[in-house]
């Protein structure tokens, strides 16, 4: 009774936080895409106290460890632990994408005309990295969302199309840039 009581309030705190740290997600990718990382930051920083407090009552329930323990059972139950690392992948790896995009539009041009192309390339690199993280991270949300029988809205879809034709893109810039 206890479990199932504890159990009941961490779904109910992830049901009403997840459409919050959906919506927080959506705000960094347009400002991110509109270069304006301080928002996307802000956005960010958002989406980690909310993980980290479901993380937390995770923990002091004991669900935490519960869920490891009967995680090769019950697939559901490793599909928390994955989420919440999805989760937090996927706000670290946007952290640093804003703090390279920041870079960039600083130290860009400088580079270009400093003949610098290296640090150029190897921003946009470790850009494209960040980029393939993302991904993977959102194809593992993904598949936890089906599982968990959450339902995913079109935007996010879109978002995993032009994250990949953004890997291209820096692909080919950055081809052109070593040429």
């Amino acid at each position: 009774s206890f479990y199932i009581r504890e159990f009941n309030d961490l779904k109910s705190t992830v049901s009403q936080e997840a459409p919050a740290i959906y919506e927080k997600f959506k705000a960094a990718g347009t400002a991110l895409k509109e270069f304006e990382t301080t928002k996307a930051k802000d956005s960010l920083e958002g989406i980690n106290s909310e993980i980290n407090a479901i993380k937390s009552k995770a923990n002091n329930y004991g669900f935490t460890a519960l869920a490891e323990a009967l995680s090769s059972l019950i697939p559901r139950f490793q599909s928390f632990g994955e989420a919440l690392k999805n989760l937090s992948d996927l706000t670290e790896s946007g952290f640093k994408i804003a703090g390279r995009l920041e870079e960039l539009r600083l130290q860009g041009f400088r580079w270009l005309t400093n003949q610098r192309g290296d640090l150029l390339i190897e921003n946009l690199e470790s850009f494209k990295a960040d980029l393939t993280k993302i991904n993977n991270s959102i194809s593992g949300l993904k598949n936890h969302a089906k599982l968990a029988s959450y339902k995913l809205d079109t935007d996010f879809l879109e978002l995993n199309v032009n994250i990949l034709r953004s890997q291209k893109f820096l692909e080919a810039l950055t081809n052109w840039f070593k040429a």
